[in-house]
């Protein structure tokens, strides 16, 4: 689908929100990036996937190949300022560009909670080719949240300019609060803000986004990967994105990211399947 403006698959106005299961990819926003000022919403292209002002969660749902100014795969504005306003549980955000900042995920003010899932092979020119939070634009609205990041792969997105993966924009006046990421047992590739220690880096070693089992496509881990047992379950899920029959916590720790590996010993490599 193609939309102008607001959400080119799905618009949400302000009332909170919850999308379970499903697959949405291939739409387009067109637009202006992002700039603030009166009529903003009615000219610029924000959410190639989704946009809402209200309060999101995904759970179980791939967005991907997606296209936006703002926000490729999703984009959230405002939302009461309010902490965890997108909340992705169990989710994987892949394939969607930008123009200008948030490949995959673009919210401004609002805190944003990522829990067991995967941001990855998202692109954007200005920064935040995984995810762009901007945080603080005045003093009245300097009541922003860190991001919370738990046993999840924010890596191997691109940008331009910026932080390719987490590229939080904390501006304004007064100066900014001083960010970091909260949570644990991730891996998080190219940031601007501190991360937890701990965190793992660099490739995640990701096969390409398919269908293996549950209602929408995910990225399994590719032999070696450092994701494999180095997760947590905070969330207590009985599975993985792709539901039942796929334990969370098939191994001897969970895996970081949306998709649990088999605990059988059956392994994906990149050129094929053995």
């Amino acid at each position: 689908m193609q939309g102008e403006a607001l959400g080119g698959g799905i618009f949400v106005g302000t009332a909170p929100s919850t999308i379970d299961d499903s697959f949405i990819h291939d739409n387009v926003a067109l637009g202006a990036p992002y700039l603030a000022g009166p009529g903003f919403t009615t000219v610029q292209g924000m959410g190639g996937g989704i946009h809402t002002s209200g309060r999101l969660t995904l759970s179980g749902c791939t967005v991907a190949g997606n296209q936006a100014s703002s926000g490729g795969g999703i984009s959230l504005n405002e939302a009461g300022f309010s902490e965890d306003a997108l909340s992705l549980v169990n989710s994987t955000v892949s394939g969607n560009t930008a123009s200008s900042q948030g490949g995959g995920i673009w919210v401004l003010f609002s805190g944003i909670r990522i829990d067991n899932s995967t941001v990855a092979f998202n692109e954007a020119v200005l920064g935040g080719g995984g995810i762009m939070p901007r945080l603080g634009l005045f003093a009245l609205y300097d009541q922003s949240y860190p991001p919370k990041i738990s046993s999840s792969i924010i890596a191997a997105n691109a940008t331009e300019k910026g932080a390719a993966d987490l590229f939080v924009d904390t501006f304004g006046s007064p100066p900014p609060k001083a960010f970091a990421v909260v949570g644990a047992q991730d891996l998080i590739g190219d940031s601007n803000l501190p991360v937890p220690a701990g965190t793992l880096d660099g490739d995640p070693l990701l096969a390409p986004l398919a269908d293996n089992g549950g209602w929408t496509p995910t990225h399994a881990l590719l032999a070696g990967s450092p994701a494999r047992d180095a997760g947590s379950n905070a969330l207590n899920l009985a599975f993985d994105q792709r539901g039942a029959g796929h334990p969370r916590g098939a191994g001897p720790a969970p895996d970081i990211g949306a998709f649990e590996s088999p605990s059988d010993g059956e392994t994906i490599f990149a050129d094929g399947f053995e």
